[in-house]
């Protein structure tokens, strides 16, 4: 791999951590229960949340099992359970293949 390609690699992992981060962050604050004197029709709040989760797992789907990998090692670990949690079950076992021992 070249210096240019090497640059790339790096943008698009970074991009991808930037990507999920962004749509976990967003999930978990559609969790965060509002106050009493608020308060959200339980059939929005449970449209929103199945949509946030949908978005989340299309994102991960798009992702080589590869860059998952990537992506794994620079999650902070409930992040990591989150995202595997997610995962298509029919990537897990190349994931699995890919990740490091550490992990």
């Amino acid at each position: 791999m070249n210096q240019v390609e090497s640059a790339q690699h790096k943008e698009r992992k970074n991009h991808l951590l930037d990507d999920i981060s962004h749509l976990i962050q967003a999930q978990h604050l559609e969790e965060i229960p509002l106050s009493e004197n608020q308060h959200r029709p339980n059939l929005t709040y449970s449209i929103l949340h199945k949509q946030q989760i949908q978005r989340i797992k299309n994102r991960l789907n798009s992702v080589h099992p590869a860059d998952l990998t990537d992506l794994f090692e620079a999650l902070p670990q409930q992040q990591r359970t989150y995202v595997w949690e997610n995962i298509d079950p029919d990537k897990t076992d190349d994931v699995l293949l890919e990740l490091s021992d550490a992990i």
